[in-house]
């Protein structure tokens, strides 16, 4: 049985940076997360500044250039068993990773967006500014998945969707070629 789950990592008291674990039984597939990223060394930030640029992380790293220091396994070292988490979809494994296809293909399209990093995330109806949680909002619309609340009190952010949904359609039709 496959699986996406939520997962937030915890900020400071009250907040949490949300992402995407993919799993086939209890065996990590996949992380999913949108982070600041300097725009000049491709280095992922803990805090990023509005010099930054938000790109999609999907790990592991395996055939992408090591831009982070990961954690075991060339996962992103950001996942711990005591957070807050949810299954939100299960399902067989073309279900699952389809839906997981089309997220990995959107991390891509932010890449290409060149959105710039914002602290809250920026207006949400401007999609050239946003921060990990609108990134987290963007995959979870482009899996038609739904976020619920878990433990944090917010995820700044998270509101906001920083890609088209024009471009949704061609997402869907890669992920299924």
């Amino acid at each position: 049985m496959y699986r996406i789950e939520l997962r937030e990592y915890p900020l400071l008291r009250f907040a949490a940076h949300g992402y995407w674990v993919a799993y086939e039984g209890d065996e990590l597939v996949g992380e999913l997360h949108g982070l600041a990223t300097c725009r000049r060394t491709g280095v992922a930030r803990a805090v990023g500044t509005r010099r930054d640029q938000l790109r999609g992380w999907c790990f592991p790293m395996t055939g992408q250039p090591l831009r982070m220091q990961t954690g075991h396994g060339g996962f992103s070292g950001l996942l711990e068993p005591s957070q807050a988490s949810a299954v939100v979809f299960e399902g067989d494994r073309d279900a699952v990773m389809s839906r997981w296809q089309r997220a990995v293909l959107a991390a891509s399209a932010l890449d290409s967006a060149n959105v710039t990093y914002s602290m809250i995330g920026g207006a949400l109806d401007d999609i050239t500014t946003g921060n990990s949680n609108s990134a987290f909002r963007t995959f979870a619309d482009v899996m038609e998945l739904p976020t619920p609340k878990l433990r944090a009190w917010t995820r700044p952010g998270e509101r906001k969707n920083v890609l088209p949904r024009a471009t949704y359609a061609g997402l869907y039709e890669t992920a299924t070629s």
